[in-house]
């Protein structure tokens, strides 16, 4: 019996691994950002990479989060604020989009908001807190 015949292989695409110089188009398409005491810096895929397994790493250690800005439970509903690490502003001209508050539960479900640092992400978490709370959200920037 032929392997390729065999329905029940699963094959997975060969990945090729691109380094820096050779990949303007990459570097152009995810601009990749570390904290460094709660502030921002851009950094090459690779060292994003590392900084990410970094941090998964000291989740399953400590069960903090380091990228973890607040995190608010309002009865039911969850409000989150994280850095992404990677710039989320994908068209136009403006700061990076780094951190991002979202709202999972009630009438607010999925919203989100992003925002370029450490000090916005904290008011943008505490506004949606509020709005939350008030029972209404208005976007804040």
């Amino acid at each position: 019996m032929n392997p390729d015949d065999d329905d029940n292989i699963i094959r997975f695409p060969t990945f090729v691994r691109i380094e820096g110089e050779e990949s303007p188009v990459i570097k152009s398409v995810f601009r990749c950002y570390v904290l460094v005491n709660r502030e921002t810096a851009l950094v090459p895929l690779n060292d994003w990479a590392n900084a990410s397994a970094s941090r998964h790493a000291t989740i399953k250690l400590t069960e903090l989060d380091p990228w973890r800005v607040a995190e608010t439970f309002v009865g039911t509903v969850r409000i989150s604020t994280v850095f992404l690490g990677i710039d989320h502003r994908h068209f136009g001209n403006g700061p990076p989009l780094l951190f991002e508050t979202m709202i999972f539960g009630g009438s607010l479900d999925h919203f989100q908001n992003r925002c370029s640092t450490w000090d916005e992400a904290e008011a943008m978490h505490a506004e949606a807190v509020d709005q939350v709370r008030r029972g209404h959200l208005r976007v804040v920037k």
